[in-house]
């Protein structure tokens, strides 16, 4: 039963999506923590993941996913769809750059990534809102992704390589 579901192309593209939508709807419902931020998350999902059967659509299912988890928070609508859309521009970016089952090439380019868009975010909300947040409770956060980011890319190669077979 699970090798089927696992071997379907059509079926893998389902999952993918309904665990974004898990994530998207339980991040906006249950704040678990500071540090656990449902839209890095689902940035990982994105960069880590294989090519899409939507090669061409995907990029605007991603925007739809970033409205629907915008319109749960309340964040401004384009938020989060104009990160998914960033971390799948730097997953089109490694996939020309490095091979596809080379994790550490791929953990540095989302690294940088990661960098550029807590720059970002934490140059914003000081400048622009004049708020003053807790650098520490930031970096944690963006080093917490960047420790399950392993995890999550070593997952993705091996359905990868277990369909491949």
């Amino acid at each position: 039963m699970i090798n089927e579901i696992i071997i379907s192309k059509y079926n893998r593209e389902i999952l993918f999506h309904i665990l974004i939508l898990f994530i998207a709807s339980t991040g906006a419902f249950l704040k678990i923590s500071n540090f656990l931020d449902y839209i890095l998350i689902i940035s990982i999902l994105i960069f880590c993941r294989n090519k899409s059967l939507l090669s061409t659509y995907y990029p605007l299912v991603l925007f739809f996913w970033g409205f629907y988890s915008d319109l749960l928070i309340g964040y401004p609508l384009g938020y989060s769809g104009t990160i998914f859309l960033f971390f799948f521009l730097l997953k089109e970016v490694s996939y020309s750059l490095i091979d596809n089952e080379n994790i550490r090439g791929k953990f540095y380019i989302y690294t940088f990534g990661l960098f550029i868009f807590f720059l970002c975010e934490y140059l914003a909300v000081n400048l622009f809102f004049s708020v003053n947040l807790s650098l520490f409770i930031y970096l944690i956060k963006y080093a917490l992704m960047l420790v399950i980011f392993y995890p999550i890319s070593s997952i993705f190669i091996s359905f990868e390589n277990y369909n491949e077979k």
